[in-house]
């Protein structure tokens, strides 16, 4: 049985589902903790300190607690969801890889570059900053990791 390639690609679900349930496994703690679940909530937040900075003034707040997840992290997750889910699926064929590589390398400049300079005190981002560079961050990723396995299947070419 042969697979028409036109179809909505089932494994950009799969892989949207995958960062969905670690960025909610994020949001974990605050709720964990609330019932009384302390431990577990502590060993997420170890577990995240690989995945992202977790700083309490930069997460969400859920029940007056801190998520282990940072809003960037939460923007750049939500992204990669969508990318893999609804964008990629959408713009499958008009995607091309000489214009996607550049877009891609460049929203994450500008997520590493917004990121710097906070770091370095030159400007104090805001919430909604951080998410939309890491919304674009992650949407152009996750265009690029999609149009990369599409490739690897060979349902599609460089181009």
């Amino acid at each position: 049985m042969q697979i028409k390639h036109d179809r909505y690609p089932v494994w950009t679900f799969l892989i949207a589902m995958s960062f969905l349930v670690i960025w909610l496994i994020g949001l974990l703690p605050p709720i964990l903790e609330r019932f009384s679940y302390g431990g577990t909530a502590d060993s997420i937040r170890f577990v995240y300190r690989i995945l992202c900075h977790g700083s309490a003034d930069r997460c969400p707040v859920l029940f007056g607690q801190p998520a282990a997840v940072c809003v960037r992290c939460s923007g750049l997750y939500l992204s990669i969801i969508l990318g893999c889910a609804l964008f990629f699926p959408l713009f499958r064929k008009r995607l091309k890889w000489k214009a996607l590589v550049p877009a891609s390398l460049f929203f994450t400049f500008i997520m590493g570059l917004q990121w710097l300079l906070e770091l370095t005190e030159v400007i104090n981002a805001s919430p909604l900053l951080q998410v939309g560079t890491g919304f674009m961050c992650g949407t152009g990723l996750s265009l690029l990791l999609c149009k990369s396995i599409d490739m690897l299947r060979g349902n599609s070419t460089v181009s």
